[in-house]
């Protein structure tokens, strides 16, 4: 596929990076008007990189706009956005996505509604953010959350925890406790990255990647804690839209939220915009604020500031203040692994999350949604099979031998039924199926969904 990214920021340069190093052959072109980020970008990614303003219709020309297939607008100006799309459609993109923040030009009733714009697709990464942020506030012990199947199944990352119940057995052995509930699709201990089989043991300290259904999550934190606190209190720092929305959000499902800023002209916004949502001024660095916010009373501490560095800190120090889960906002997406590494919980990037959400389009066709772990170098697909393709109306362990080594079906859903797949599981055309598969096995996954194998 021809695809013109506009705006080479963090959404913008992972997904060029994402789609030039993809073994399905995109053929992607890249605007960007900082003269830096142009000569970065192009020593960095195998692709056209061209410097200029994407809403000029002679820039657009010289990255070939009349032969492109895909129009992706994600510049950190939401006005530059939508004059790229409307352009876009003027030269005949079939299909136009954009990054547009600001919900004035969003909200039911706007002026101008998406249609007029010429928008197949809107990314606004804090509202994803928000959404994900929620789930790891409200689910004990997750680092990551991704959602399938309209929220049916979910992938889930944990860290086990020392003495718990799962520690020390094999996944056969847990599988006889708990059977056809969930399946661990892959196991990091350290550096090291295993797709298991059902000899593999299960380690205290490793991090799980487990795909399970919604309405079961209950049953599989019980065999992954021995207790599981509810979350009565949480403690945002931060009165950003992130923090705003974030506090808004949670103060729905339980009564004692506190959101803080050091800086009083936002805390007065924020104040003047929430109900029911303790709104103090102070600093994450200020001990006697720490205490004003009763972080040891606390199950999940945000830090939701524009500054990375600062959220790092007041994670770390709302830690040693006895907070229960830390959950970091962090700008820039290689700081991610590192922040992870130094006991934080949780660190959330908007703009890796739009990256996923904009890929679920690019990829197109039969794939329905897209989760990608950089750490795995693996992707979650939701995958909708066509009739006739190889994976249809055969056992499992008939495909086993047609899946490349580093591609597993995790779950299967038929009509409202999610179904954890075994060896007899069929697979019926239209049903969504989740395939979790190494970058290499991507293309494999495929073709297999989508062409007869001729078997």
């Amino acid at each position: 596929m021809r695809i013109l990214i506009v705006g080479a920021g963090a959404i913008g340069s992972n997904l060029a990076g994402e789609l030039a190093k993809s073994k399905e052959k995109n053929d992607v072109i890249v605007v960007e008007s900082n003269h830096a980020i142009v000569k970065d970008l192009s020593s960095k990614i195998d692709a056209l990189v061209i410097e200029g303003n994407g809403a000029s219709p002679l820039i657009l020309e010289k990255a070939g706009i009349r032969d492109v297939e895909m129009v992706i607008a994600v510049s950190n100006s939401d006005e530059l956005n939508m004059i790229v799309c409307l352009l876009a459609a003027n030269y005949g993109v079939k299909t136009r996505v954009a990054r547009i923040r600001d919900p004035d030009y969003v909200l039911p009733g706007s002026v101008l509604s998406q249609k007029q714009l010429n928008i197949d697709k809107i990314i606004d990464p804090e509202a994803i953010a928000v959404e994900v942020m929620e789930a790891l506030v409200f689910t004990a012990g997750a680092t990551e959350i991704a959602h399938f199947a309209n929220k049916r199944v979910l992938l889930m990352v944990f860290l086990v925890p020392e003495g718990a119940p799962i520690a020390g057995r094999t996944l056969r052995q847990i599988r006889e406790i708990v059977p056809d509930e969930f399946l661990i699709a892959a196991i990091q201990r350290g550096e090291e990255v295993i797709i298991p089989h059902g000899d593999e043991e299960v380690h205290e300290n490793d991090r799980i990647h487990v795909i399970i259904p919604r309405d079961l999550l209950d049953l599989f934190l019980g065999q992954l804690y021995r207790r599981v606190e509810k979350v009565r209190k949480v403690v945002i720092c931060g009165a950003t839209r992130l923090g705003i929305n974030l506090a808004r959000s949670v103060q729905k499902r339980i009564g004692d939220v506190t959101l803080f800023d050091p800086d009083h002209e936002r805390c007065l916004k924020a104040a003047g915009e929430l109900e029911g949502v303790t709104v103090l001024h102070g600093s994450p660095l200020d001990t006697d604020m720490l205490e004003e916010v009763r972080l040891k009373h606390a199950q999940v501490f945000c830090g939701l500031q524009e500054d990375d560095a600062a959220n790092v800190m007041s994670g770390l120090l709302a830690k040693e203040h006895g907070a229960g889960k830390t959950i970091v906002y962090l700008s820039e997406p290689d700081f991610v692994p590192i922040v992870e590494r130094i006991g934080l919980d949780a660190v959330i990037n908007p703009r890796l999350l739009a990256v996923d959400a904009i890929l679920k389009y690019v990829r197109g066709g039969p794939v329905m949604s897209v989760a990608h772990f950089d750490d795995l170098k693996a992707e979650v697909q939701e995958i909708v099979p066509v009739t006739g393709s190889a994976v249809v109306n055969r056992p499992l362990r008939e495909l086993a031998r047609l899946l490349p080594k580093d591609a597993l079906i995790g779950a299967v859903v038929h009509d409202d039924e999610v179904i954890i797949p075994r060896g007899e599981t069929m697979i019926e055309p239209g049903e969504r199926v989740i395939v979790f598969a190494s970058e290499a096995a991507l293309p494999e996954v495929r073709r297999l969904f989508t062409e007869s194998a001729g078997i």
